[in-house]
């Protein structure tokens, strides 16, 4: 026999008191006394958010993890200083979890008409401050190893990051050109992935 909370929109019950339920509406809760689990109504099915007794207990695979936050948003960067070419693309893609961003993306060269030049790179979602980010990033030349990037805190914002490559021999760092970290030619590629606070 279930029983209502009806100020809560909560009901106990077994699993067939739960399945045997008629009016049920997107939100609605439901905690299953025979299993120990919690399930909340999406508007379409039951969806399991714990289990007290821990025999399933959430998140026991990725796949919770990927249902629980949803797909990933697609996003286009915005690239600054960058001609991507004939058939030249960028992609990219965001996760946000409360405050918390992380986001990937890429671009890659066209057959003619690239350039590269000093290079800010647009971010998802507006970032509580500038000193926020952590971002890993990668040139690659086909063919030939990667360069490692990274990013200048001073030089960003809250709505994009730079990329520079690390200049030894100068002791400091060095802009991206259409030569630097080397002669970019057609498929070759920039990547990124990181992590910030949203605003």
């Amino acid at each position: 026999m279930s029983k209502s909370f009806p100020n809560t929109g909560a009901i106990t019950g077994t699993n067939a008191d739960r399945l045997a339920l008629s009016g049920v509406f997107e939100g609605m809760q439901f905690f299953e006394t025979d299993t120990n689990k919690m399930l909340v109504y999406d508007g379409a099915s039951w969806v399991e958010i714990s289990d007290l007794d821990n025999t399933n207990a959430f998140p026991a695979a990725a796949s919770d993890l990927n249902n629980f936050f949803g797909a990933w948003t697609s996003y286009t960067p915005v690239l600054t200083n960058i001609t991507l070419g004939t058939g030249g693309s960028t992609s990219g893609k965001y996760l946000k979890i409360g405050k918390l961003v992380l986001f990937y993306g890429s671009f890659t060269l066209g057959s003619s008409g690239f350039s590269v030049g000093d290079t800010y790179i647009s971010v998802p979602v507006t970032a509580v401050d500038r000193n926020s980010y952590n971002v890993t990033a990668s040139a690659i030349n086909v063919g030939i190893s990667p360069y490692s990037l990274f990013i200048p805190h001073h030089d960003c914002n809250t709505t994009q990051i730079r990329l520079l490559i690390e200049n030894p021999s100068a002791y400091g760092a060095a802009v991206l050109s259409n030569t630097v970290p080397f002669s970019w030619g057609s498929g070759d590629k920039l990547y990124w992935s990181g992590s910030y606070e949203a605003a």
